[in-house]
C-alpha cells in the first residue's frame, strides 16, 4: 500500500528513464533536484492489487520562492454570462506569501468569423486577484461560448505555472418568463495551454 512518485524534466520521456520514488505516506521530498527547472510528475497508487493508472503530468519549478500552481481550480456557472471561480492557495515554504493572483481569460477561436474578431478573441483579458482570495465571479461573458482559463499564484520571487480550466461552454440556455432559465449545461474539454 503507497504510492510511487515518478519526475523528470522530460515529459516525452518513457517512464523506465523517470526518477522514482516510493512512498506510504500522501507527501514525499524529492531532493537533488536542479534549480531554475521545470519538472513534471507523476503519481500512481499502489495495494496488493498492483499499480493504479497514473495521473497526468504535474509541472513543478523548481525555483526558491515561486509558488506551485493553485490546487483545485474549478469553474461552475449557474448564469450562461458568468462563471463562478473556486481554488485552493497553493503550499508556500517558510515565510514567503502570496502577493497576487493572476487570472487571464479569453474566448476561443470561432472559425465561423472573420480573422479581425478572431485575432480580438485571441487576446488574453488579464485580471489581477487579492492574494487573500479563493473564489472569483468572471461577469458579462457571452453566453454560447467557450473560454479558456489560467489561474497563476506570484509572490515577490515570480509567478508559478497557471492552473487551468480547459474551456468552458454553454448550452441549451433558454430564456422563459423574462428571466427564468430552464436549463444551462457546463461542459468541460482539453485545450493547449497559454501563456
Amino acid at each position: 500500500m503507497g504510492y510511487n512518485v515518478f519526475y523528470n524534466r522530460n515529459p516525452q520521456a518513457p517512464l523506465d528513464h523517470w526518477q522514482k520514488v516510493g512512498t506510504q505516506f500522501e507527501s514525499v521530498k524529492l531532493e537533488k533536484l536542479f534549480t531554475s527547472e521545470t519538472y513534471h510528475i507523476r503519481v500512481s497508487a499502489q495495494n496488493s492489487a498492483g499499480d493504479g493508472p497514473l495521473t497526468d503530468p504535474y509541472e513543478v519549478i523548481v525555483k526558491f520562492g515561486i509558488p506551485s500552481q493553485p490546487r483545485e481550480f474549478t469553474g461552475l456557472s449557474f448564469n450562461p454570462k458568468e462563471i463562478h471561480l473556486n481554488w485552493i492557495a497553493p503550499n508556500l515554504p517558510g515565510k514567503i506569501s502570496l502577493q497576487d493572483y493572476l487570472l487571464k481569460y479569453r474566448l476561443a477561436v470561432d472559425m465561423n468569423i472573420n480573422k479581425s474578431k478572431q485575432q480580438q478573441q485571441q487576446q488574453p483579458m488579464e485580471v489581477k486577484l487579492s492574494a487573500d482570495l479563493t473564489e472569483y465571479l468572471m461577469e458579462t461573458l457571452i453566453p454560447n461560448s467557450t473560454y479558456h482559463i489560467s489561474l497563476a499564484a506570484r509572490t515577490k520571487y515570480g509567478t508559478g505555472i497557471a492552473a487551468e480550466i480547459m474551456s468552458l461552454v454553454f448550452v441549451n440556455y433558454e430564456i422563459l418568463d423574462g428571466n427564468r432559465q430552464k436549463s444551462v449545461d457546463l461542459i468541460l474539454q482539453l485545450a493547449p495551454t497559454y501563456q
